[in-house]
């Protein structure tokens, strides 16, 4: 299963909101699935957007989050620069892989998969 989120920016924010989209688009197609007959395996994890503010956040920035103890989105940004995507699914956090998509101003953007 391909699940793809589109965003205009990438940021702390909008990540964890594309997560919680990402869980509840799986949930979706499960239901569906099932419904059909089908069974679902493997899952795939696309965001496609335009700007993204977390693989050019200076040391400073990251230095910050540390010292505020922000462990969380401080995670957050590592997976998001190692393309993978932890999801809690059934109970259990799953790490699965995350491909970027950068978009131009038209919208417009290539995957290859």
């Amino acid at each position: 299963m391909h699940v793809i989120e589109f965003k205009k920016t990438i940021n702390t924010g909008s990540l964890g909101k594309s997560k919680w989209q990402f869980t509840m688009g799986i949930y979706n197609a499960r239901a569906v699935a099932a419904f059909l007959g089908m069974e679902l395996e493997n899952i795939y994890l696309y965001s496609g957007y335009r700007k993204d503010n977390l693989s050019s956040m200076q040391n400073e920035s990251l230095i910050a989050l540390r010292a505020s103890n922000n462990r969380d989105k401080l995670k957050e940004i590592k997976q998001w620069n190692n393309d993978v995507c932890e999801l809690e699914l059934d109970g259990t956090n799953r790490m699965l892989p995350h491909q970027k998509i950068k978009l131009n101003q038209d919208g417009d953007g290539t995957l290859c998969i």
